[in-house]
């Protein structure tokens, strides 16, 4: 709900908290509430959690950016690298090497980092030619012990659950985020047990 809400109120991370008045989340929570009241009209967001074991858990909260941690693993992964070598041939001369430290405003393949804190890390994406924007979130809760990797889109629920292709379409949509949680895991499982 909370990621939702927040790309409701930055449209997707194209307006950040300092760029707005209080004039202006005033009217965007207004315009929120219109929208939370119909469910067809929210934008599509999914959330997937995985619990991580004690020594992976030992070691992001010792870290000094865990958040750093979690868009290496996530882009990182191996599950992870058919999408990267398909957005590497998209666009060859991007931000094609995966960031060390993700700053605001960075940039990896089509993601943009747009909002940054200690245990957590939102990218967003634009496909202009598509008018589809959305946004990807990864973040731990060390008091779960669980790393979580969201999605929204601007899709409506509504048009999400009308058409039969659209509906296959989020179906596969929901089991590669699946993936990659898994993958993000798997990657954060293995740097937190090979000695350094």
């Amino acid at each position: 709900e909370g990621l939702r809400q927040w790309c409701l109120l930055t449209d997707f991370g194209s307006d950040g908290y300092q760029n707005l008045t209080s004039r202006d989340l005033r009217r965007r929570r207004r315009e929120i509430d219109e929208i939370m009241e119909d469910p067809k009209r929210l934008p599509y967001t999914d959330l997937f959690d995985k619990k991580v074991s004690k020594v992976c858990h030992d070691y992001l909260v010792a870290h000094p950016s865990p958040t750093d941690l979690l868009g290496k693993a996530f882009f990182g992964s191996r599950n992870f690298i058919a999408e990267r070598i398909l957005l590497t041939m998209i666009d060859p001369w991007g931000h094609t090497q995966l960031p060390e430290v993700f700053n605001l405003g960075d940039k990896y393949l089509h993601w943009q980092v747009t909002m940054r804190a200690p245990l957590e890390l939102i990218c967003t994406w634009k496909l202009e030619q598509f008018s589809v924007k959305g946004c990807t979130m990864m973040a731990y809760d060390p008091s779960l012990k669980k790393v979580y990797h969201g999605n929204c889109f601007n899709v409506p629920h509504g048009q999400v659950d009308e058409g039969q292709l659209i509906k296959m379409g989020m179906q596969l949509h929901v089991k590669y985020a699946e993936f990659l949680v898994n993958g993000m895991i798997d990657e954060l499982e293995s740097v937190a047990t090979t000695p350094t």
